[in-house]
């Protein structure tokens, strides 16, 4: 059958059904029929015939159409002129096409410049013009004749005319029609540009079926996501073919089920879908409507594969294009030619006799794209070389991974970036011109790609402030506005790779500065202001990433603690991650409710308070050993300068009265231990003169046990090993954390500097009230069932490499390998995983993980990390016992590759410390664990992420430099510290127990941890069995990182 005679049959058949709905115009088939044959009758008596091209440039998509089937019917080849598009844009088609006449109207403008020598028809003439007698009949069509030009963009910065064919079409269109079971019920939405291929598939899908066409009377009706909606609504759409930036438009409206009750299939292609951004659609609708993953290029007419997608692959990380339709191949090459193997990447070949026949005019670009292969199933039929990266999945489904060259799709409509390029040179004050697409996924997963231009201009016109002005005003002259780059950014010189090409990734980082987005209503200002405190940034747009601007874990959790404070609204890590910008966090805050179970309120004043869950589970371990240093918190600053002892004691009188945990005492009472805040204590500042030049020798003689049942439970002293001197505090744990004695630093500091101090809202003992009764709270239930979930089964315990057995976890002496990522390695693969949306610590949490796997061959365990537990911003300047342990279970995939891993990772940190208020010994409790171990029998190994630094301080004539203080026992067999350092450079301290390792076995791991960093560093695209097995090359002169023992 050929495509025009199916046609003419279907027309003649349907004769009385509606074809067109055009607004609230409608046209049968009959009608239909009869116009286009007078348009065909004319066409032939004035010479068009096989192979005559006859343009087309009407404004009314009822007359586009019947003109359409009128050149068909006369075997010539239309072709759909856009008469917006400038002057130099159709000289250059009209130099390939040759026009042998155009259609038009009075209300189009068609006589341009370019085609002023074209003979024009209009079509209301055609319309009055006599018609013979009897009607003539049709041509004989042929199955190969060439049927219509359609142009796309130009790596040479000329437009490419592609010829499509009959029995293409055709075979496409009866496959659709098939496939979706298309029939006279069919109301076919009509969105698509006319002067795109895809466009056929509105119209004669629904001609071959005897459905009807149905146009928006304006574009007012799909311009907003409301009109689009009452507008499918209104006309009782079955079927939509559209590109999925318009179907976010219809997703993000207000849907309810009560929406698109005729709808029943909607077929997206011409750009990526996200998999996520669709979860809101199968909310509301299910399965009811089915949509459909189309693929396919002009070059090989409209559409070549599907897939059927369902509700669950919203999880999923790519979304497949599915298997071909019938009569094509697809085919994975390598750069050889050769078929890929499952799962490897290469370029696709779409196999198939039912492709176009090729570029107009263009013989070179025919060789280069159409090939014979003689692989597959189909043999010796001609492959279209696609220019897309993809692999041939384990079940036979095609992924596909991108471009391979510098063509995009903006909306659906193919770009090639050369073009936009090629039009710029050809400015006179442009010198160089480099245009990069950003492809942007926001929070709700929605895609899109943006074109930015970076010019260097010509010497002579570099001053000119309009230049840029000046720039898209010459490229209207030339291109479609579509194809011009809405960024313009001039520039003296490229930044340069070392191998002397372009760092294109420096150029795009540095978008997020070209324009500052200031803040449009009062929240978002406050939200700027929350922002400014804590990054310590003062230019920062309302869509700058968090995390690419700065933001850690640490700043992340004061963030939170912050927006609680201010708002009284509980924004969890995973809210803050899916909610990265000023904007997205202003509108988070307006939905979202007060919360006020984490409201942390003063407490009563009483004799005793309650100790909280990390007091308890201290001071049982203090039971157990009295006369043991190991929870105590020594900290030292080496001083440089007179240090004024007097002003070191008021110093302290003023810090024990701003912080009540300086005066607390455990005591017991009524059966049970509680916290007794004296009114007053003196902390008297002691002198350890010594001889001894080694100042840890000197510290261990300061650090010795405290007797918790008798405040103060710090201790301050002055220290000397030989000429050097030390300020040094020591404090037990049951009172102070890790933050506590940077917050006792920076306090001492203002203090000495004669700076006032904020008034702490709070304190540890209303913090402690707080959380037991947050315990009979429906949240702290539902933070239980998170754990029980998570620990669900056999906890696996990580299999350590040991040469020691040391019965059980406690205790023990050991000591610490220290080792550093130079600035010049850690600065680019801190920045890479900024850009990804990953945090350092998530990163290299990950790295620790895979060398946990590697060591262990495990490839599921547990270990821990320690989070701040402070969890709103009250708390931040507290000194008390606040940080949590959290056990952090871990699957390691072998086959995923590692950006993917540390997101998975990133993932489960985070759902984890959204949690983290669940305490440790009820986790162990419910895991049936017995108290009569140490709590961290749970955990073997800890990965800390330090991302503050203590650097010098230079006050009143005196120096303080922060000092190191080694631990003298340890809890664990292995902890990996990682030191974020002033300079951008990373340290590391890897402590072990003595009971379990030598130093010699450490120091073998840290050189085996070093090298998996070294060949994460050396490249980010292997899968994690790569990195365990050791195949990566990393020690080349330029790449090899410098590590510090």
């Amino acid at each position: 059958m050929i495509f025009q005679d199916e046609l003419n049959a279907c027309l003649a058949r349907y004769g009385n059904c509606i074809s067109i709905e055009n607004g609230a115009i409608t046209v049968t088939y009959s009608n239909l029929k009869e116009r286009a044959d007078k348009i065909s009758v004319f066409l032939r008596k004035n010479g068009v015939e096989l192979n005559s091209r006859v343009g087309i440039c009407l404004n009314d998509r009822s007359d586009l159409i019947t003109s359409i089937i009128g050149v068909a019917n006369a075997r010539g080849i239309f072709v759909p002129i856009d008469s917006s598009l400038p002057d130099s844009r159709l000289f250059s088609m009209q130099e390939d096409l040759h026009l042998n006449c155009i259609i038009t109207s009075g209300s189009a403008s068609a006589r341009r410049t370019p085609f002023l020598s074209v003979p024009h028809y209009y079509l209301e003439e055609i319309f009055q013009a006599e018609s013979p007698a009897e009607f003539p009949g049709y041509p004989s069509f042929h199955a190969d004749d060439s049927l219509y030009i359609y142009f796309t963009s130009g790596s040479t910065g000329k437009p490419k005319g592609i010829i499509g064919k009959n029995s293409s079409l055709l075979h496409f269109l009866q496959w659709e029609i098939g496939k979706f079971r298309i029939d006279s019920t069919a109301r076919i939405s009509q969105l698509i540009s006319p002067y795109f291929d895809a466009f056929l598939r509105d119209v004669f899908v629904a001609f071959l079926s005897g459905g009807t066409v149905c146009i928006p009377s304006s574009e007012d009706d799909f311009l907003t996501p409301k009109n689009l909606v009452s507008w499918i609504d209104e006309r009782r759409i079955s079927l939509i073919h559209c590109v999925p930036s318009l179907f976010r438009m219809m997703n993000h409206a207000h849907l309810t089920n009560d929406n698109f009750k005729s709808l029943r299939n909607i077929l997206l292609s011409g750009e990526r879908i996200t998999p996520i951004e669709l979860k809101q659609w199968y909310d509301v609708f299910g399965s009811r409507i089915q949509l459909v993953n189309l693929y396919g290029a002009t070059e090989t007419t409209l559409i070549k594969s599907c897939y059927l997608i369902q509700p669950g692959d919203v999880s999923s990380k790519r979304m497949p294009i599915g298997h071909p339709i019938n009569d094509t191949e697809f085919i994975v090459i390598d750069s050889k030619g050769k078929p890929c193997e499952r799962l490897v990447v290469g370029e696709l070949l779409i196999v198939s006799n039912y492709i176009t026949k090729g570029y107009l005019n263009r013989p070179e670009l025919d060789r280069e794209k159409f090939v014979v292969l003689n692989a597959g199933t189909l043999q010796a039929k001609t492959a279209f070389k696609t220019g897309d990266k993809a692999r041939l999945m384990i079940d036979g489904r095609i992924e596909l991974l991108g471009r391979g060259d510098r063509q995009i799709k903006l909306n659906g409509i193919r770009v090639e970036l050369d073009d936009i390029e090629q039009a710029l040179l050809k400015f006179e004050k442009v010198d160089k011109a480099l245009v990069v697409c950003r492809s942007n996924e926001d929070d709700s997963g929605n895609y899109d790609i943006n074109l930015s231009a970076f010019i260097i201009p010509r010497e002579t016109h570099s001053r000119e402030v309009d230049l840029s002005d000046s720039i898209r005003n010459y490229l209207k002259e030339s291109l479609p506005v579509y194809m011009i780059p809405p960024q313009i950014v001039l520039l003296e010189a490229y930044p340069l790779l070392p191998n002397g090409k372009i760092n294109t990734e420096q150029l795009i980082a540095s978008l997020t500065r070209a324009t500052v987005l200031q803040p449009e209503n009062e929240m978002e200002e406050k939200v700027l202001s929350i922002w400014k405190e804590i990054l310590g940034v003062q230019a920062i747009s309302t869509d700058d990433n968090f995390i690419i601007i700065g933001g850690n874990s640490l700043r992340i959790m004061r963030l939170a603690g912050r927006i609680h404070q201010e708002y009284n609204v509980r924004i969890t890590l995973r809210d803050i991650f899916n909610n990265l910008t000023i904007k997205q966090q202003a509108q988070y805050i307006i939905n979202a409710a007060s919360d006020n179970v984490f409201d942390i309120e003063k407490t009563k004043p009483q004799a005793a308070y309650r100790l909280s869950s990390a007091q308890e589970r201290i001071h049982y371990h203090y039971e157990l050993n009295k006369a043991g240093t190991s929870y105590n918190l020594p900290m030292a600053w080496e001083v440089f300068g007179n240090l004024n002892m007097g002003k070191v004691q008021t110093i302290l009188k003023l810090l024990t009265a701003r912080h009540e945990s300086l005066r607390t005492e455990i005591v017991f009472r009524d059966g049970r231990y509680l916290q007794r805040i004296k009114e007053d204590v003196v902390v008297e500042v002691e002198q350890l003169p010594s001889d001894d030049n080694d100042f840890d020798a000197v510290l261990s003689r300061f650090v010795r046990p405290f007797d918790i049942r008798k405040a103060p439970l710090i201790r301050c002293a002055i220290l000397h090993a030989g000429e050097r001197t030390f300020l040094a505090m020591d404090m037990h744990h049951i009172i102070a954390d890790g933050m506590s004695q940077i917050t006792l630093y920076s306090d001492f500091l203002k203090l000495f500097n004669g700076e006032d101090l904020q008034p702490l809202q709070i304190q540890y003992k209303d913090y402690a009230e707080w959380e037991e009764q947050f315990k009979a709270t429906d949240h702290y239930n539902l933070l239980r069932e998170f754990w029980l979930d998570r620990f669900y089964g056999v906890a696996p315990k990580l299999d350590l490499p040991v040469l020691r057995d040391s019965g059980r976890l406690g205790q023990s002496e050991g000591d610490a390998v220290y080792f550093k990522i130079e600035q010049g390695y850690c600065v680019p693969i801190v920045d890479m995983l900024r850009k990804q949306g990953v945090t350092p610590f998530a990163g290299f949490c990950s790295m620790f993980t895979i060398f946990l796997c590697q060591i262990s061959g495990q490839e599921e365990f547990i270990f821990g990390i320690n989070t701040s537990g402070r969890i709103q911003e009250s708390l931040q300047d507290v000194v008390g016992m606040f940080t949590k342990t959290l056990p952090i279970r871990i699957r390691v995939d072998l086959e995923q590759e590692f950006l993917k891993f540390v997101k998975s990772v990133q993932q489960e940190l985070i759902e984890s410390e959204n949690h983290q208020l669940y305490d440790l010994s009820d986790i162990v409790k419910e895991l049936n664990r017995t108290l009569d171990l140490p709590v961290n029998d749970l955990i073997d190994v800890m990965f800390v992420y330090q991302n503050f630094d203590q650097k010098t301080i230079y006050t009143d004539n005196i120096q303080f430099s922060a000092v190191e203080v080694k631990n003298k026992t340890f809890k664990y067999p292995i902890t990996l510290f990682a030191f974020e350092g002033g300079d951008g450079s990373l340290r590391f301290k890897m402590e072990y127990s003595s009971a379990y390792f030598t130093r010699n076995d450490v120091e073998l791991l840290v050189v085996q941890f070093k090298s998996l960093v070294a060949s994460v560093c050396a490249n980010t695209e292997l899968k994690i069995v790569d990195y365990i097995d050791g195949d990566v090359p990393v020690a080349t002169e330029k790449n090899t990182i410098d590590f510090n023992l």
